[in-house]
């Protein structure tokens, strides 16, 4: 089968590059894969959407795109273990600042850090744009997100977090691109005159 061709979407260009070099990984041999910043992904052609799945665009791009044929896929990221690490290492008294570019992600963020054990600290959640108004100790950020923060009037030390593809998604992300391609190519086979196709050998 052809590769086909898959697109990360999403609004932060470190973001947008960190998924695009884990998700062109897991689908080598099946897909290209592209990027596209959110405010032009109605010129894009790719038959697979990827962005991040509690990112704050992602219901939006499933509703509008799903109905036309097209695949959106949420990547959930998890913690990895240098991050959890670096995390442990934070004494419990620290009040930390969970933050990242919209509440929704942080919310998730927090979630995720609750789940790898790290839980005796006080947290706030928050945005980038609320971090100088927060009453925290130290900030908490994806690292993938840490281009976008805004330092000037941030008080605290800030922790990075780094994250990848979790393994529930990637089997989501190589099944749908296998779906996608099949189709292509059953399509192709279709649009294909009688003995258009030969083998080797034939």
């Amino acid at each position: 089968m052809d590769l086909i061709q898959a697109v990360v979407v999403s609004e932060i260009k470190d973001s947008m590059d960190l998924l695009q070099r884990r998700v062109g990984g897991i689908l080598k041999g099946i897909a290209v894969t592209g990027v596209c910043h959110f405010e032009q992904v109605d010129r894009v052609t790719a038959p697979l959407l990827i962005c991040y799945a509690f990112g704050e665009h992602y219901y939006e791009l499933k509703e509008k795109f799903q109905t036309r044929g097209r695949r959106v896929i949420g990547a959930e990221l998890t913690l990895l273990p240098a991050g959890v690490r670096n995390l442990r290492l934070v004494p419990a008294s620290v009040t930390l600042g969970v933050v990242a570019q919209h509440r929704r992600c942080a919310n998730y963020f927090l979630s995720d850090i609750v789940r790898s054990g790290v839980m005796e600290h006080r947290f706030i959640i928050g945005t980038f744009d609320e971090m100088k108004d927060m009453p925290v100790d130290k900030f908490v950020v994806p690292e993938e997100m840490i281009a976008a923060v805004d330092r000037k009037g941030v008080s605290g030390e800030i922790i990075t977090v780094p994250r990848t593809v979790s393994a529930f998604s990637a089997a989501e992300i190589i099944n749908t691109a296998l779906e996608v391609a099949m189709v292509k190519y059953r399509r192709k086979l279709a649009a294909t005159p009688p003995g258009g196709i030969t083998t080797a050998g034939a």
